[in-house]
């Protein structure tokens, strides 16, 4: 024989339907938390070495243009001789 639930019973039943759901939605955003939070020390992580490789690129570029630079000067003061 099935007992009928009594008004307080029902009550609870949502109650507790949401309680589950809601602890469930905050351990899935934890989760997302973490994986945030990993992605973002894995990118750290990642970042020095990005910046070496950038800082070796504007160096070869920085040395290019002053061989240009020393170059130029040279011409001018061969053009200086000339005049």
């Amino acid at each position: 024989m099935i007992l009928p639930l009594v008004p307080t019973e029902l009550a609870r039943e949502p109650l507790l339907c949401a309680q589950s759901v809601a602890l469930e939605l905050e351990t899935e955003v934890q989760a997302g938390d973490m994986g945030l939070e990993t992605a973002h020390r894995a990118q750290l992580v990642l970042l020095p070495v990005e910046l070496k490789k950038e800082i070796d690129l504007l160096k070869v570029e920085n040395r290019n243009l002053q061989e240009k630079l020393q170059r130029e000067i040279c011409l001018k003061e061969d053009l200086e001789k000339v005049s």
